[in-house]
């Protein structure tokens, strides 16, 4: 025969056949049985107490080892102590996590009660859902702590007159309030030469009471004095002034706002004029109301002068001195002048800052002109100045002004430029005139009985 087959080497052939197949099979069988297990890696709980309730938020990291899992649902507990199972809060989510990832979830819950200085507890397979290789590992646990409001200036708007000894000063601010809400408290303000430091106090705001995360804007409910000039100074709020509130961050609790330059502004509320012609000249007198508002100025010479249009500048007649003058206050000025002609039909304009000696925040409105009414006989003018100055109220006025016309009289009014923007027949008595539908700024108001400049809000 060419060969001989080995009965032997068959057998021991079909011997590791056989066992190799039952070591593939036990390998298979190991694999089959690896299990997950869920276990937590970080936890974190704080609570916002505001009575009778804890707002609760936590943040975990669940890790999955060994094997994937499905839907799992995490038990959530506050108790007394780590790791003992306590009230229950209720339950976290997970609809399936693979195999050695970690899972992290943040959520909110509601306990009735106060909850700072407590635990966090959670059973991380809180429905026994999952069969795990290791059940020892479930329950993790963090001590609940404490959230405290945080208060800090977000803006504040000052402003401020100066009178020449004084400043009066009022603000705007806008306070945020973040995590918790709160009582009463009283910031503090001062005025100071430098940013973030405190200065001279000036007084306290005042807050009832405060909703977490929102801002609440608080002003003065008085003005605030400085001796002296306020002009380029800070003021300076340390939001918890009389330190009333427990904070979780008591760093950002100054803040300032320089305030702004604020200068004078001058204008003329009424103008009179009327005059008397004889041998070719006319014989005028003028009587202007100079209001200054915001700051004091020193001594200013209003320019007036003859035109055939209001509101522009025409035959200088000269000056009328004006003496040192408070904020917000008004000088009567009266000066006679005469006119080389008849000033018949004329108007008398005044540039109020004739002579630029102010620095305004407004020049806009320097210059306005009056009418001129003629009066029969010089003798008679201070009657019929009296006569011809028709207050108008109120004013400054946002939707109608008044007048008190002694006759009916047309009404006319115009802007600043002499063009006329509104006409009405008046009628004898006060009469009101709509203003409404014009537009902000300084006009003047003329009847037959002259002129008087008004401001629309």
């Amino acid at each position: 025969m060419a060969s001989i087959i080995n009965l032997n080497n068959l057998k021991n052939m079909k011997r590791l056949s056989l066992l190799t197949i039952a070591l593939l099979l036990a390998m298979f069988s190991t694999q089959a049985q690896v299990l997950p297990d869920l276990f937590i890696t970080s936890l974190n709980a704080s609570a916002v107490y505001e009575a009778p309730k804890s707002s609760i938020t936590m943040s975990i990291g669940i890790r999955v080892a060994g094997a994937s899992v499905g839907t799992y649902r995490p038990a959530v507990y506050v108790s007394d102590r780590p790791g003992a199972i306590g009230d229950f809060l209720g339950y976290l989510y997970v609809g399936s996590q693979n195999a050695n990832t970690t899972h992290y979830i943040k959520r909110a819950f509601t306990y009735n009660g106060n909850a700072t200085g407590k635990y966090l507890v959670v059973r991380v397979d809180g429905q026994n859902q999952i069969t795990e290789s290791n059940e020892n590992n479930n329950i993790a646990s963090a001590a609940i702590t404490e959230v405290k409001p945080d208060l800090r200036v977000s803006s504040i708007d000052p402003s401020y007159t100066y009178d020449g000894t004084r400043s009066t000063i009022n603000l705007d601010a806008y306070i945020y309030l973040a995590n918790k809400s709160v009582g009463a408290y009283s910031p503090a303000v001062y005025i100071s030469d430098r940013p973030n430091t405190f200065g001279n106090f000036l007084g306290y705001l005042n807050v009832s009471s405060h909703t977490a995360n929102t801002t609440k804007k608080v002003s003065n409910g008085y003005p605030f004095r400085f001796n002296g000039d306020a002009a380029g100074k800070y003021i300076v709020i340390r939001v918890d002034g009389q330190n009333q509130i427990d904070e979780s961050n008591e760093n950002n609790n100054v803040s300032s706002q320089q305030l702004p330059e604020v200068k004078p502004d001058l204008f003329t509320t009424s103008i009179t004029a009327s005059y008397n012609y004889t041998g070719g000249r006319s014989y005028l007198s003028v009587r202007v109301n100079v209001y200054v508002a915001n700051v004091a100025v020193g001594s200013y010479n209003p320019a007036v002068y003859i035109s055939d249009r209001p509101g522009a500048i025409g035959d200088f007649l000269g000056y009328m001195p004006a003496s040192p003058q408070s904020a917000n206050t008004t000088q009567t000025l009266t000066k006679s002048f005469i006119y080389n002609g008849n000033a018949s039909g004329k108007y008398i304009v005044i540039r109020v800052d004739g002579q630029n000696q102010i620095d305004e925040s407004n020049e806009n409105n320097n210059v306005t002109s009056g009418s001129i009414v003629f009066l029969p006989n010089f003798r008679t003018t201070e009657t019929n100045i009296m006569f011809t100055e028709k207050p108008v109220y109120p004013n400054p006025a946002t939707n109608y002004i008044k007048l008190n016309l002694t006759n009916d009289s047309p009404v006319a009014i115009y802007d600043l430029q002499g063009r006329m923007v509104a006409s009405k027949l008046g009628k004898m008595g006060v009469y009101s005139v709509d203003i409404s539908s014009l537009k902000p700024g300084t006009y003047w108001v003329k009847t037959a009985a002259g002129t008087q400049q008004f401001i629309k809000k």
